[in-house]
């Protein structure tokens, strides 16, 4: 990840391990989760709960966050915006365990090869349509999900994606992982 698109149309965003979206080799059977990321975001929010344990070990949830990891594919979250330039920089610039400016991807901020990651996007012609194509995206992403991994994931969708449809959460481990 790192420069940022030259336009302020709204439209829809990957984040890849790939240079090509469409391209699912090479990747990776676990995900690269830091832990001591995961145990700054505990720290940095004293509510954090994991299976209705406050302080939680940041191993075991470096490990639930990996059951989540789809090896089998190189994107790794999917989201929407208004602006692309502006959302792109609000997902560069987020801190795990922040609300904003960009919550809904931040599981992406655990893992040690953030820097290697790509972003591909296109634009739309209104914020509506965006969303719409966002949802197209998150349902052909899980549409295409092989069936070894539909069956362990209840909701498999990319792996920083935190819910889809909106109102069903991935997860139901992991609570008041923001700060209020």
């Amino acid at each position: 990840m790192g420069d940022l698109p030259a336009t302020d149309a709204p439209g829809v965003y990957a984040v890849s391990l790939s240079s090509n979206p469409l391209d699912n080799g090479g990747l990776l059977p676990k995900a690269s989760i830091n832990e001591a990321r995961v145990r700054a975001w505990m720290d940095r929010v004293s509510a954090f709960c994991f299976r209705g344990r406050l302080n939680p070990d940041p191993a075991e949830v470096a490990e639930v966050l990996n059951e989540f990891w789809l090896p089998d594919e190189n994107i790794v979250y999917i989201g929407k915006a208004t602006c692309i330039r502006k959302r792109l920089d609000q997902l560069y610039r987020h801190k795990l365990g922040n609300r904003s400016p960009h919550a809904g991807g931040h599981w992406l901020k655990t893992l040690f090869n953030l820097g290697e990651l790509y972003i591909h996007y296109c634009t739309c012609p209104t914020a509506d349509t965006a969303e719409r194509k966002e949802d197209e995206a998150l349902a052909a992403f899980k549409a295409q999900v092989s069936a070894r991994w539909r069956r362990r994931i209840q909701n498999a969708i990319s792996f920083a994606t935190r819910a889809h449809p909106a109102g069903f959460p991935k997860q139901r481990e992991i609570r008041n992982d923001v700060l209020s």
